[in-house]
């Protein structure tokens, strides 16, 4: 069973300060999503005290792993189809999260690890996410080599448009038939 036909609590996103281009536009003139309301929206439902959300990444052990200067480092990756989404922006600050989107400029996290947010495209159900934390430079891990997260893992579903998103975290998957 994929994540999938859940009801969403909206959630209206907080003001994003973005790094490079202005936000992007779809044909017709319509604007596109905003990357940086999604990811901080699924952050904000995934990163809470096991109490507050059992099924997400304990905030302490977030804020001792990968947090450097007050800022909870992020590298978001969205997909579009079977490809990774061109953002129109490098990154955005938003409360007290450093979100990443572009994977060509990568630069390792200055903490001892880093929030990686991987969100799906979008279904008619909405965009399944997964976040995890990882070591600072996990992209010159070796492919195909996993490591537990030291703080859990979240899965959900983000559903919205525009700036406005809802996020729902979900149990997770039981077996590779889940994923």
């Amino acid at each position: 069973m994929r994540l999938g036909t859940f009801v969403a609590l909206w959630v209206t996103a907080t003001s994003c300060s973005h790094s490079g281009a202005p936000t992007s536009r779809l044909a017709g003139g319509a604007a596109g999503p905003d990357y940086c309301a999604m990811a901080t929206t699924a952050l904000n439902e995934s990163i809470k005290s096991n109490r507050e959300q059992p099924y997400g990444l304990e905030a302490a052990c977030v804020q001792q792993t990968a947090a450097a200067s007050g800022r909870i480092y992020v590298d978001a990756r969205f997909m579009d189809g079977p490809d990774l989404a061109t953002v129109p922006v490098r990154s955005c600050a938003a409360q007290n999260y450093l979100i990443r989107f572009d994977p060509k400029h990568f630069e390792p996290s200055p903490g001892a690890g880093v929030v990686l947010l991987l969100v799906s495209t979008r279904t008619p159900q909405g965009r399944e996410f997964n976040a995890r934390v990882e070591q600072p430079n996990w992209p010159a891990r070796p492919a195909g080599t996993a490591a537990p997260s030291p703080c859990g893992s979240a899965f959900g579903v983000l559903t919205g448009s525009g700036s406005r998103w809802a996020a729902r975290v979900v149990p997770p998957p039981r077996g590779p038939d889940d994923l």
